[in-house]
C-alpha cells in the first residue's frame, strides 16, 4: 500500500488530514475503511471517505498486454523483460480496455517524479520506436 499525505489544514474550528491511498487491485473499501476507523477511534478521531475508485486490472495475457511486450521485445532486444504495474492512477481508468504504458528501460536508475527527472536522450529514442510500433497495433481489433 502506498500513502500520500495529500493536504493537512489546522484551524480553530477543525484539524483535517486528507490521503490519497493508492492499494492491491485485490483490495475492497471495506479492507482499508475498517481497520483506519477502529485505529482512528482509539485517538478519537473519524474518518472520512471522500472517493473510492475502482481498481484496473489487464491480464497480462491480454491482447493489449502481449502486443506491447512484442513490440517492446523486439525494438530493446530484452526478451526476459515483463511488464511491471505500479501503485499510479492513470487516465487510463477512464477508458475500457486502457492501459498506462511507459517503457522504462532501467528502474534501479528511474529519476520518474524526482528532482531533477529527466531522461536519457538514446531511451527517449527507443521509447519513440515502441510508441510508433505500438500505435497502429493498439488501433486494430
Amino acid at each position: 500500500m502506498i500513502v500520500n499525505n495529500g493536504i493537512v489544514e489546522i484551524n480553530a474550528e477543525k484539524t483535517r488530514l486528507t490521503l490519497n491511498m493508492r492499494v492491491p487491485i485485490s483490495y475492497r473499501l471495506k479492507d482499508v475503511e475498517e481497520p483506519l476507523t477502529g485505529e482512528l477511534s482509539n485517538y478519537h478521531l473519524q474518518l472520512t471517505i471522500i472517493s473510492w475508485e475502482k481498481p484496473i486490472h489487464v491480464p497480462i495475457d491480454s491482447t493489449i498486454i502481449k502486443n506491447i511486450m512484442r513490440v517492446y521485445r523486439d525494438v530493446t532486444g530484452d526478451q526476459d523483460a515483463k511488464p511491471v504495474a505500479i501503485g499510479g492512477v492513470t487516465y487510463a481508468k477512464a477508458m475500457p480496455n486502457c492501459v498506462a504504458f511507459g517503457a522504462e528501460f532501467d528502474i534501479n536508475e528511474s529519476t520518474m517524479h524526482a528532482y531533477n527527472e529527466y531522461v536519457k536522450i538514446s531511451d527517449l529514442q527507443k521509447m519513440l520506436e515502441i510508441y510508433t510500433k505500438e500505435i497502429p497495433l493498439l488501433t486494430t481489433k
